[in-house]
């Protein structure tokens, strides 16, 4: 899904990909203005497993089964 070209370009049920965390965008923007070079590379590398799962059509909110939800204080 790119969610600059307005939704979805595709015809998945339901589609499971990594996200960045929020700091990616800072450091390629470091980079494109010559501040960081090798520090930018070891900074993207990926350290944390972070998926977005999207549902993207009726048939795939059928495969959801609430299991119960935890409280936290």
């Amino acid at each position: 899904m790119n969610s600059s070209k307005g939704g979805p370009q595709h015809d998945y049920d339901i589609v499971i990909v990594p996200v960045a965390d929020d700091k990616t965008m800072d450091t390629i923007q470091l980079y494109i203005a010559d501040i960081l070079t090798e520090e930018a590379i070891e900074r993207l590398k990926y350290s944390k497993v972070n998926n977005q799962i999207s549902f993207h059509t009726q048939r795939s909110l059928g495969y959801l089964k609430y299991i119960g939800r935890n409280v936290y204080a």
